[in-house]
């Protein structure tokens, strides 16, 4: 009799200190309730495993720490959670009352493949190159080659991936790239998709101009000349092309000359000059494969296209003739045929 009343005392004490609420919650409870949770359900994800779970039961409730893990279809999260589980008694269940996490690992399922990244390569994607000095209105759209693709969960928020892109013989019109660049990318974790941090070209790349160190001279054309006395003189075109910087999108140090045949002098003899790509969105005879863009070597001011070099098709590869921007009146543009002389 003696050994059984002593018991009581550690039954009762037991009973008491479940009664305040110094128990555990069932794992299964705490997995269903971390499931509607806005960490999770902001991600569009659903809880794949929840492990490495202990708990610390107090006054206020069980403090449980857990490592979660968690599935939108793109995407695989890993956190390590803290969680205040709270029993209520009047309801009988289990509420969370509060939950933090520390992100261990952001996991993309899948690289990037050509279709994502065909998707990418815009015209303010290859600005990052800097061709043109890397604005839109000065990039080529040259064609490319996928080498490879790595992807990079290393960053515990950010994935990324670096995607090799092979240019080497690649020509659009009169320019012929070299080598290749790498495109890196970063991922939106919660659909799945990709946007553009950079594109930096390799040790190798390079871009050649069919025009370096090409001399031109144009057919013949009047000028109207004179102040009171007015009148036409005839003259012609002769220029030489340096050699084209990429970085720049020029032709550099170039030298032209216009020639006055009626006085046999010389009109206008300038060196060291850069011709600019360009392209332009207007209408005019010379519209290329796109209906919207035009490309030539600008050599304007304010606007004015005079005196510069049109591309007149991505497929002239020799630029033989050359079609030189005369002028433009009334938004019609002239433009003089020139011939390769050396």
């Amino acid at each position: 009799m003696k050994k059984t009343l002593s018991l009581l005392p550690v039954a009762c004490l037991a009973l008491l200190l479940t009664a305040c609420g110094s128990r555990e919650i069932p794992d299964d409870a705490l997995e269903d309730l971390l499931g509607v949770e806005a960490l999770f359900t902001d991600r569009l994800a659903g809880i794949t495993s929840v492990s490495d779970i202990t708990h610390q039961p107090g006054e206020d409730g069980d403090t449980v720490t857990a490592t979660v893990v968690s599935d939108n279809g793109f995407t695989v999260y890993t956190d390590q959670c803290t969680a205040l589980a709270v029993y209520d008694e009047e309801k009988q269940n289990w509420v969370l009352e509060s939950v933090t996490s520390v992100p261990a690992a952001v996991q993309a399922k899948k690289e990037p493949d050509l279709y994502v990244v065909s998707g990418l390569m815009k015209q303010d994607t290859y600005a990052l190159l800097g061709i043109g000095g890397g604005g839109e209105e000065s990039v080529l759209l040259p064609a490319y080659g996928v080498e490879s693709s790595t992807l990079d969960n290393t960053n515990p928020v950010q994935p990324m991936a670096r995607v090799g892109l092979d240019f080497e013989g690649r020509t659009y019109g009169w320019f012929t790239f070299h080598g290749g660049a790498t495109l890196t990318l970063d991922y939106e974790p919660v659909h799945g998709s990709w946007t553009v941090r950079d594109l930096t070209p390799d040790e190798d790349f390079d871009v050649d101009c069919v025009l370096e160190g090409r001399t031109y001279r144009s057919e013949m054309f009047e000028d109207h000349v004179g102040g009171y006395t007015s009148y036409w003189q005839d003259y012609d075109w002769t220029v030489t092309f340096g050699k084209f910087d990429w970085r720049k999108g020029a032709l550099t140090d170039c030298e032209r000359l216009c020639y006055d045949h009626t006085e046999n002098v010389e009109y206008i003899h300038e060196t060291g000059l850069d011709y600019t790509i360009r392209n332009i969105e207007k209408n005019n005879p010379f519209n290329l494969d796109n209906p919207h863009y035009d490309w030539v070597l600008y050599m304007g001011e304010d606007g004015f296209y005079e005196d510069s070099f049109v591309m007149r098709s991505t497929d002239d590869f020799t630029a033989d003739p050359l079609y030189m921007w005369e002028r433009t009146e009334y938004d019609r543009d002239y433009v003089l045929e020139c011939t390769l002389v050396s």
